[in-house]
């Protein structure tokens, strides 16, 4: 949890500089030349950083461009889309439901939610939701599936069934965004709620992370 908070304090945060602490003071001395040098030499057009001490946000600035074009900065209140650390709620969201009993790691999720469908029966006997979240199901990407698709999550979950796996359950590492689609399908069939709205309440809303979007839309700020 603490690693979701402070990725997005790195995002969300007004201009913070805490003049009271004379410790920190001294820490960053030189540190926003050393952040000038480091997006030269990894030719990057803008970074927003954040430092947390005893698990409170003591620094928070935006060093380069948003627009490189346009030169227009990048603040300690610019929001970055945070693409695949999104798998991060997925997983925290399953964790929950986990201690609540409403799913287990380590039994087929096919006991949970029975409406799934592998590729065979012996992957719907066996795959559990460990599995998916740990990209070992033997299942490769796929992404052609779903990327810039119009289906919708429903649609993309039954399309699991047609998925052959290229290796043997939990014999390797294979990345796959679908088994994530779906693991956040599987907390709205069994919760009732979207993804969004069981992450906004479980997560977002207790660590007042308000300024958090469900969007690929840019948020300029």
């Amino acid at each position: 949890m603490k690693s979701i908070a402070f990725f997005i304090c790195l995002c969300l945060y007004t201009n913070i500089c805490f003049g009271q602490d004379i410790e920190i003071q001294n820490k960053l001395i030189g540190f926003d030349k050393e952040m000038e040098t480091n997006l030269i030499n990894w030719n990057m057009p803008g970074v927003g950083v954040g430092i947390v001490k005893n698990g409170k946000l003591v620094f928070a600035k935006g060093y380069g461009y948003r627009d490189y074009g346009k030169k227009t900065p990048i603040t300690a209140n610019t929001l970055f889309q945070i693409a695949s650390n999104t798998k991060l709620f997925t997983a925290t969201a399953i964790g929950l439901l986990v201690n609540e009993g409403k799913l287990d790691w380590d039994k087929p999720i096919k006991t949970f939610v029975p409406s799934v469908q592998f590729y065979n029966n012996e992957l719907n006997n066996t795959i559990t939701v460990r599995d998916m979240l740990s990209h070992r199901t033997g299942v490769t990407r796929h992404d052609l599936i779903w990327y810039k698709s119009d289906f919708n999550r429903t649609e993309l979950f039954d399309k699991l069934k047609y998925l052959e796996p290229v290796q043997p359950l939990r014999q390797g590492f294979l990345y796959n965004n679908l088994m994530y689609a779906a693991s956040g399908h599987i907390i709205n069939l069994v919760e009732g709620k979207t993804w969004e709205s069981y992450v906004q309440e479980k997560i977002l809303n207790p660590l007042k992370m308000k300024n958090t979007f469900f969007s690929i839309r840019t948020q300029v700020k």
